[in-house]
């Protein structure tokens, strides 16, 4: 906010924390680098943003732990939370773009390349291929 000279309402609070999630900064490139490193961890964060899980704070669960080290949980009122709204936005925006990725690449919508066959490029079927029937199917 002070760097870019706005004035403190909750509209341009809200333009800065929309502003601040679209960089790219080495503390967002770490959080999410070490949710993707610990499978048990992502599980857990999961649990608790996507699927509303009431976790309570116990530092001896390994996931746990992991979050707490990272900086990424926290314990408030004797719950397991993420450690502020900022990381939790940027976390619940990885989470569903990533999922929103996996279920194009399942979707009839992606165009499957017939061209390709066990990873190489088929060049027989490349050349053997109608290009007049290839136009009417688009």
């Amino acid at each position: 906010m002070d760097e870019s000279d706005r004035e403190w309402t909750v509209q341009s609070l809200r333009t800065a924390v929309r502003d601040l999630l679209k960089e790219k900064n080495p503390l967002f490139e770490d959080l999410i680098k070490n949710i993707r490193n610990h499978q048990e961890l992502s599980d857990f964060v999961k649990q608790i943003l996507i699927h509303g899980a009431n976790v309570v704070f116990e530092i001896m669960n390994p996931a746990i732990d992991l979050g707490v080290m990272f900086g990424i949980l926290k314990e408030q009122d004797g719950r397991t939370v993420v450690s502020n709204v900022i990381f939790e936005t940027l976390i619940l925006n990885c989470f569903t773009s990533v999922r929103g990725t996996a279920s194009l690449e399942n979707s009839d919508y992606t165009e499957k390349s017939q061209y390709i066959r066990n990873g190489r490029l088929d060049m027989k079927k490349v050349i053997g291929r109608d290009i007049w029937s290839a136009s009417a199917e688009m």
